[in-house]
């Protein structure tokens, strides 16, 4: 391994690193506006800038993939450093850029690098909204106190290749933890005291889908279950306004919570309440009884993507 790079110079070598991949966001877009010289030639000029950030952050440039760059870092927290200093960067000629970031071993060879943490930067970065930084399971176990107190969980989502959810996490920005410190939705206290829940029994979600089946969900530890269009999803709506991994339920401490990872975002109305909450890669607690509906809001509700729930204890 030479002195200025992590990439070593033997032609196989395996070792932890972390991975990050930027991908610049409505690339496409840029050439159907500007024309193909003007656009490629603005592209051209972001990956230099990406690179710069990445370099500066004490990471390597791989390779240049069209908009996209993908990087290797010695820690997740140089990795997560470098996104964010290369956002910044982006940010300044108006345009955002999505980034994901993994840490495992990584095999090295004639100049690449392969491996399961390449695979899953990748696809985090396909899945991360415009601007978002998102960090895989690896990343985030290596992170220390400070920076995993700037992640925010996003349970777990279904990525591409993957025949399980992932858990994932979004870097926030520094705006965004400037407005307090983020509250783990796991800690984040739910309309009503649950705690005298597991006192009194076991704690079960019914959930009513479109449709028409009826699901009881025991309250477990280990409980995920996705709802969205992809058919690894264990319920499925077929409806264009419905991302492929959409949501998901799962058990947390002491209540079910219903996260969302969509595109178009999930809207959730307690019973005998008005006011709608709306989640966009957010969550919250369920209690009580009530309706949410995936891709278009409950101001009109929708039945085709409309499903029911009632938390209960089961004796």
């Amino acid at each position: 391994m030479s002195a200025d790079t992590l990439i070593p110079n033997t032609a196989v070598h395996s070792a932890p690193m972390s991975v990050l991949f930027a991908d610049l966001a409505g690339s496409t877009a840029l050439f159907e506006s500007l024309g193909n010289t003007q656009a490629a030639a603005l592209v051209t000029e972001c990956t230099e800038v990406m690179a710069l950030a990445v370099r500066a952050g004490g990471g390597d440039v791989v390779k240049v993939l069209g908009d996209g760059v993908l990087c290797v870092f010695p820690r997740p927290e140089r990795a997560l450093a470098a996104a964010r200093e290369l956002r910044k960067a982006i940010a300044v000629k108006d345009l955002e850029v999505n980034v994901g970031v993994e840490h495992g071993d990584v095999v090295y060879r004639e100049g690449d690098v392969f491996g399961d943490a390449v695979n899953l930067a990748a696809r985090l970065s396909d899945v991360a909204q415009r601007g978002e930084i998102l960090v895989g399971e690896g990343a985030y176990a290596q992170l220390d106190a400070v920076w995993r107190s700037a992640c925010r969980s996003l349970s777990r989502i279904v990525l591409k290749g993957k025949s399980t959810a992932s858990p994932v996490w979004r870097l926030e920005s520094q705006d965004e933890m400037q407005t307090g410190p983020f509250v783990p939705y796991t800690q984040i206290a739910p309309p009503e005291n649950t705690g005298a829940m597991r006192a009194a029994g076991v704690p079960e979600l019914r959930l009513l889908t479109p449709a028409g089946e009826s699901l009881k969900l025991e309250g477990r530890r280990g409980l995920s279950l996705v709802l969205g269009r992809t058919d690894s999803a264990q319920v499925q709506l077929e409806d264009a306004r419905v991302s492929r991994a959409h949501a998901s339920l799962s058990w947390q401490v002491d209540h079910f919570v219903l996260a969302d990872h969509s595109s178009n975002g999930t809207w959730l109305r307690f019973a005998g309440a008005n006011n709608v909450h709306t989640l966009r890669r957010t969550s919250m607690p369920l209690v009580g009884s009530g309706q949410f509906s995936l891709g278009a809001s409950l101001t009109e509700p929708v039945p085709e993507i409309t499903l029911g729930f009632e938390v209960a204890v089961k004796p």
